[in-house]
């Protein structure tokens, strides 16, 4: 609801709105990180212990850390939900848009329907476009790389950096990294093409985790760069998915699909936190790295070989 407002008020600029309002959504670790922290961990405990079936991961066992982390959730609950309530109250869209012109023609039984503001596809006409599955498809293989780097970054980092502070300053910067950088994605979408956005922000992003696992021999700043160089390439993954669902299948319902393609989202982040901990057992780091560059390389090839294609047919 909030991306389609922003993008209401901002029709030539969509890409850029859509990574205003999702800067938001990227600088929340930049907050909540130093929350957490300092309400969890205020005596700066390290990791401790490692047990024999998991011995890739390294744990906190102090009971008075572990008796604060429930009242943790309550804390950030309320601070989110206070935080919602005010926001949801001073959502406007433009004076020239309402729901009534947005819907008029929803009584056509066509796939194809054309309304002031161009062609769109209903919800349930979605699943008969071709480029619903491609870019679902690329969309569950970009966050399957998210969700594996976030759960796996700082238990790889907690293998040659101690202070478990400097670690949460690396997750405050990237944050920094991950919410700037995405209204220049939403730019760089807007100025070319999603094929060319999306071929760039992928290949970054795979050579970056192809030679993220050296940072354990150069040193904890090298790994603070390439943590937050991370960042910044791969937040490009949702102001260009949310940008190109409006190009590719119309303004009206935009909300509805653009949620329906999101579904990705929820299930590589099931997925991820499956399998990291296998993972990491099973091939180590190197692999693990490895392996989501793949994915990020095979959603470049994906879009190539079979590109999102507008209702028209153009190529987006």
């Amino acid at each position: 609801i909030a991306l389609n407002c922003a993008m209401q008020w901002m029709p030539d600029r969509q890409g850029f709105a859509a990574g205003v309002v999702l800067c938001g959504f990227g600088l929340g670790a930049l907050v909540f990180d130093p929350i957490q922290t300092a309400w969890i961990n205020p005596y700066g405990y390290s990791a401790n212990t490692t047990y024999p079936d998991d011995s890739a991961n390294v744990y906190f066992t102090q009971d008075d850390l572990l008796d604060r982390v429930p009242s943790c959730f309550l804390l950030l609950g309320g601070i989110t939900l206070t935080l919602q309530l005010i926001a949801s109250l001073m959502i406007r869209y433009p004076p020239e848009y309402t729901h009534t012109d947005a819907l008029k023609n929803e009584s056509e039984e066509s796939q194809l329907v054309v309304s002031e503001s161009g062609a769109y596809l209903k919800p349930t006409e979605l699943f008969q476009s071709k480029s619903f599955y491609v870019l679902w498809v690329i969309v569950l293989l970009s966050t399957g790389v998210i969700q594996l780097l976030s759960t796996t970054y700082k238990v790889f980092g907690e293998t040659f950096i101690s202070s478990d502070y400097f670690l949460t300053t690396v997750g405050s910067v990237s944050a920094l990294f991950n919410g700037l950088m995405r209204p220049v994605w939403g730019m760089l979408i807007d100025k070319t093409s999603y094929k060319v956005a999306m071929s760039i922000q992928a290949g970054l992003l795979s050579i970056l985790l192809v030679t993220f696992i050296c940072t354990e021999y150069l040193g904890e700043w090298l790994y603070m760069l390439w943590v937050c160089a991370l960042y910044g390439v791969l937040c490009g993954v949702f102001p260009i998915t949310f940008t190109v669902c409006r190009k590719a299948f119309g303004d009206n319902y935009y909300p509805t699909n653009s949620g329906i393609v999101a579904t990705a989202f929820g299930v590589a982040t099931v997925v991820a936190a499956a399998l990291s901990s296998i993972l990491i057992d099973d091939i180590g780091y190197v692999g693990v790295f490895s392996l989501i560059a793949g994915a990020a390389a095979l959603a470049v090839v994906i879009e190539h070989l079979i590109p999102v294609k507008s209702i028209d047919g153009t190529v987006l």
